[in-house]
């Protein structure tokens, strides 16, 4: 079940293929979330 919701958040799929893609849209992602 784990896999499977993970796979859904979207979030975990993107950020871990393009590592380097995802590193930026995650600077910005962590901000967005936290306000």
């Amino acid at each position: 079940n784990s896999t499977s919701w993970a796979s859904t958040a979207s979030p975990s799929t993107p950020s871990t293929p393009p590592r380097t893609g995802a590193r930026r849209a995650s600077g910005s992602s962590p901000p967005t979330a936290g306000t």
